[in-house]
């Protein structure tokens, strides 16, 4: 999708190489052949009230037809079918329909769906019942096809503007990957989980070998660059869904691993470990070879009421500890 947007050659190469695109494009405008907003309908007693609308939405919006609020989940749910917004015909079960959309959208993970009612009465006190239940907008019947569209462009241009803070206040904008805040967040959130699960949950505290010398010898944008790579690298080994790397700070990353044991933290770490060696990123002022490098410390605790969060990171951080004052490029458990 960043491909699709990006305007010339010049851009291309650069993105390939790793370098970091400062411009914003819309990407909608760049290219014929990019993705369409997809919008969700949900007419509970059949699609004929609503049809008029559909048909003037048709050639500019991905257009979804749940039949059943059933549906509508599994659409809400999916990785590839999520809507960029829910419209509502504001039949006689309209409130709980909303309350409900809004249920299943606060159980997704940074996400921000608005959802609006369609087809509504010009009926004051029905308005403010649905913004006072967190309806975005209110599009009553018979109105023109040209404001309706307007209205909901000016929906989607808020969803794209609020989507685009929410990723800038959770990803570092450096490297790409989710910033310290994120992985603090993130950690409490699998902690309780695991707490009931009773799984454990893993830890990877990772330094890049002699960073500060780097970046004397070759300077900060290729500093800035290598920590890029080694970001790549450990996003491309880490894939499963649940798993979060992160920036802790300068050239320090963590990798959280729900539901692995000691074994298969260690496992991931060694793996790390090989694919930024490969990187074959030179480094002459290096004891670890003439490549970066990179430490690593893995813990692993199955989270109770006796112990904490702060607990995992700080036996992950002696373990990193250990490994630095060692021999650097390796990996130790706690």
């Amino acid at each position: 999708r960043k491909l699709i947007g990006l305007a010339s050659v010049s851009e291309i190469e650069a993105f390939f190489a790793g370098e970091d695109n400062k411009v914003e494009y819309d990407s909608r405008k760049m290219c014929k052949y990019s993705e369409h907003h997809t919008i969700a309908v949900f007419a509970s007693e059949g699609l004929a009230p609503v049809w008029q609308l559909i048909d003037a939405l048709r050639g500019d919006y991905n257009i979804l037809l749940p039949a059943t609020l059933n549906d509508l989940k599994q659409q809400l749910e999916s990785a590839e079918q999520t809507p960029d917004l829910v419209l509502i015909h504001a039949t006689d079960d309209w409130l709980n329909n909303l309350l409900y959309c809004q249920r299943l959208i606060q159980n997704m993970k940074n996400t921000f769906i608005p959802i609006a009612l369609i087809g509504a009465e010009n009926d004051d006190q029905q308005e403010l019942q649905a913004y006072a239940h967190g309806a975005s907008d209110y599009l009553i019947k018979d109105r023109a096809a040209g404001i309706t569209r307007a209205r909901i462009s000016m929906m989607l241009e808020l969803k794209r503007s609020r989507d685009f803070l929410e990723r800038s206040a959770r990803i570092d904008g450096l490297t790409g990957v989710n910033n310290r805040r994120e992985f603090e967040k993130t950690l409490e959130m699998e902690w309780r989980r695991s707490a009931r699960t009773r799984q454990p949950l893993s830890l990877i505290m990772l330094d890049v070998d002699h960073f500060k010398a780097f970046n004397d010898r070759y300077g900060h944008l290729a500093g800035d660059s290598c920590l890029r790579r080694i970001a790549g690298a450990m996003q491309t080994t880490v894939n499963r869904s649940h798993d979060a790397v992160c920036r802790y700070g300068g050239e320090e990353f963590v990798i959280l691993l729900p539901e692995t044991d000691k074994k298969g933290a260690e496992r991931v770490a060694q793996t790390i470990r090989q694919q930024i060696m490969l990187l074959g990123i030179t480094h002459d002022r290096s004891s670890t070879g003439l490549v970066v490098t990179a430490s690593q410390g893995v813990a692993t605790l199955i989270p109770s009421s006796c112990n904490s969060p702060n607990e995992l990171v700080e036996s992950a951080d002696q373990a990193l500890y250990k490994a630095k004052s060692t021999q650097r490029n390796c990996v130790v458990a706690a």
